[in-house]
């Protein structure tokens, strides 16, 4: 995630903004029930977990099969650049094991296109391929690129409108207008709320107005940038913990987190640290990741 990451990161006040005043008042309309966690990364094809995340010798043929032992949930970002075919999702949901959530990304030409529902085919057809996800499709995610304004509320409405109600979907503000503009984003989150359509929050360096604490529903799904396990990286999860600890009492229901380091190898080391650290201040009884640094035979041979 290369939006709003910064080289120097020593200016950088690392402090969470307090919670939203909004943000109570939805989770409080909650029933109780058992509050669900996916922690897991960015992609899953990555060499750099051969021989650690993954069992040595793991062909790539077999990585996402090795990641789905590991990790429950993975944003599935190659959706952004082409609709993957009906074969390529059945492989995918049959490479994982049960419980397991993929989080498709909508595909540029729709989050990045003047006319964003100018193509209803294509988005139907993108729809009905991650649908045959079935129970391990999770919560998929619109990114609005950094130039998409509140100007376009109407044109994003106008596609939030054509997609199924019961479609589980978060969304991604980036322009700075969406946190500047009081009256636009409370009109705009009120609309999430009656849609039930999750506002996304982004933890990254440069643009700490896209961290705003503000949830539309009782799901958070959090895309969290480090700086390759730099030590503030872990105060930074560490206040994490202790805010959804908070938000969990409150009435939070379903946590969605995503590991973002510039070496892609690291994304499972924080995401483990993050894992661990839930489960002894908030009960999350997250299954452990095991590391396969030490073995020397293959599970695939």
């Amino acid at each position: 995630m290369k939006f709003g990451r910064l080289e120097n990161i020593e200016e950088v006040d690392w402090h969470l903004p307090e919670t939203h005043p909004a943000t109570p008042d939805i989770l409080r309309q909650q029933g109780a029930a058992p509050v669900t966690y996916y922690i897991g990364c960015s992609v899953w094809s990555v060499k750099g977990y051969v021989g650690k995340v993954f069992p040595p010798r793991t062909p790539g043929s077999k990585y996402l099969q090795a990641y789905g032992k590991q990790f429950y949930t993975v944003e599935a970002n190659s959706t952004h650049y082409n609709i993957p075919t009906l074969d390529t999702i059945h492989k995918w949901r049959d490479s994982v094991q049960d419980g397991f959530k993929f989080c498709p990304k909508f595909p540029q030409f729709i989050s990045h296109r003047r006319q964003m529902v100018g193509n209803p085919e294509a988005i139907d057809r993108f729809l009905r391929h991650i649908l045959a996800l079935g129970d391990k499709l999770g919560t998929s995610f619109l990114q609005l690129p950094p130039y998409f304004s509140g100007d376009r509320a109407d044109d994003l409405i106008q596609l939030l409108e054509y997609l199924p109600r019961d479609f589980k979907l978060a969304l991604e503000f980036r322009h700075p207008q969406w946190f500047q503009d009081t009256t636009l984003m409370d009109d705009m989150f009120s609309y999430l709320t009656e849609r039930h359509i999750s506002a996304v929050i982004s933890d990254v360096a440069g643009r700490r107005d896209v961290l705003h604490q503000r949830l539309t529903t009782p799901l958070l799904f959090l895309r969290f940038n480090g700086h390759n396990l730099h030590p503030t990286d872990y105060s930074r999860i560490d206040a994490w913990v202790k805010r959804i600890s908070q938000w969990v009492e409150e009435g939070l229901k379903e946590v969605y987190i995503f590991v973002h380091e510039p070496e892609q190898h690291l994304n499972a080391d924080l995401a483990l640290y993050l894992i661990e650290s839930l489960n002894k201040q908030c009960d999350a009884e997250i299954p452990v990741p095991h590391w396969y640094e030490n073995q020397q035979t293959s599970l695939f041979s």
